[in-house]
């Protein structure tokens, strides 16, 4: 029963509507008070379960950033309330290796979540990683000083 409200929880559904479907489904009367207890207590500990785990990885990652429309954002190019999510997934997995939000759009936003990607592969390090042209993404240097040994190709997706 505890999993099944995790798992509605995690789906985006509100605690009164899990306390709802599990009395229509299951005829166990449940108050959302109860399911927010569980929350509470199981999610930290399946936080840290989930957080000592070792991804296996591939030998090459993704690494891309995208705007993000937000309040306290900066004014970027007139479009005003911008920030940038900086990701990094694993190309055979899809795992999420980081994911950051920065202000800008610069190197440090990309170090950042490079550092993030480095400390979850719990130093498993590609071969190769996929980015777009954006020159935030010279970060090669700092990642050989830590042990990397990769390749950046840059313009990846782009046909010429």
């Amino acid at each position: 029963m505890v999993s099944l409200t995790l798992d509605l929880y995690f789906s985006g559904t509100s605690l009164r509507k899990i306390s709802r479907i599990v009395s229509d489904h299951y005829n166990v009367n449940l108050g959302h008070t109860t399911i927010l207890s569980w929350i509470q207590k199981f999610v930290p500990k399946i936080s840290e379960y989930v957080n000592s785990q070792t991804p296996q990885l591939s030998d090459t990652w993704h690494a891309d950033e995208l705007f993000v429309k937000m309040q306290n954002g900066v004014d970027y190019r007139r479009n005003k309330n911008i920030s940038f999510l900086w990701n990094v997934m694993d190309r055979k997995t899809r795992f999420l290796l980081a994911s950051k939000l920065s202000p800008f759009r610069d190197r440090a936003g990309a170090l950042a979540v490079f550092k993030e990607a480095q400390k979850n592969a719990h130093g498993n390090f590609p071969e190769q990683v996929f980015t777009d042209s954006l020159a935030s993404y010279s970060g090669v240097p700092y990642m050989r000083t830590k042990g990397w040994n990769i390749k950046m190709i840059r313009n990846a997706g782009i046909n010429k």
